[in-house]
């Protein structure tokens, strides 16, 4: 589960955490701080010099493209033991 803290800082899933990283990476560029935080995933966070709307925009959209993903591919089947 992802949750925004306020309008700059979203702590973000392990499920998520390389859509997120990736995307604000690439929209924001040094300006992003990630900050682990044992067992509840990552906190991502801009200073208020970056637009919190394009912010959340960009964090929102690869959050929902993570959740779409499968945890399999579809073309690779599971292997049991």
């Amino acid at each position: 589960m992802c949750t925004f803290e306020n309008e700059q800082s979203v702590v973000v899933c392990d499920l998520a955490i390389h859509q997120v990283r990736e995307a604000v990476s690439a929209a924001f560029g040094d300006a992003v701080q990630f900050t682990p935080i044992t067992g509840q995933g990552t906190r991502v966070e801009v200073p208020p010099t970056v637009d919190e709307g394009a912010f959340q925009d960009v964090t929102r959209g690869a959050i929902a493209a993570a959740q779409e993903m499968p945890e399999t591919p579809p073309d690779e089947e599971r292997e049991e033991l």
